[in-house]
């Protein structure tokens, strides 16, 4: 086994990346000593007697990174201000925006290109793993709402495109 050890801020993302995960329902980790469960199904007793979870004890525990939640202002991009019959691409997870397949690569799209509901738009990564982002609608590309390599919440607005 390796000496590389889960830190606080791996655990904050692993648990923000299975609660975006709609599809999963259990999620068992055991890593050296560490072991984390996560249910969004309480077993049968617990239902009943509305036990509150026992804190995990964290290796090493250090300050918790800043949420995402408690970034300023500036940071955060409001959906709600997407112009009437626009569609958007949104943020299935939480994770890093790249606007292209590898540093210096041109990007997958731009202001102005005309998509397909196939056409990748983006890829966001979590945790080493990088996801590649459709369309999923017939358009041309209106705005690109968030930087190369930065944060993006589960549901933000990633683009928005005047579909056809």
């Amino acid at each position: 086994m390796s000496d590389t050890k889960i830190t606080p801020a791996d655990l904050e993302a692993i648990l923000k990346l299975v609660e975006s995960a709609e599809h999963l329902g259990d999620f068992h980790l055991k890593y050296g000593d560490l072991e984390l469960r996560v249910s969004r199904h309480a077993p049968p007793a617990e239902r009943t007697a509305h036990a509150e979870p026992a804190p995990i004890p964290l290796p090493h525990a250090a300050p918790p990174p800043p949420r995402v939640e408690d970034a300023p202002p500036a940071r955060r991009m409001p959906s709600a201000d997407v112009p009437t019959g626009m569609a958007t691409v949104k943020a299935p997870m939480v994770g890093t925006f790249y606007r292209a397949s590898s540093p210096g690569a041109p990007p997958f799209v731009d202001v102005g290109d005309r998509v397909q509901p196939d056409t990748v738009v983006c890829i966001i990564e979590v945790m080493k793993l990088m996801n590649t982002i459709h369309a999923e609608t017939a358009g041309i590309v209106r705005e690109i709402r968030v930087e190369n390599s930065q944060p993006v919440e589960f549901g933000q607005v990633l683009l928005v495109i005047e579909p056809e």
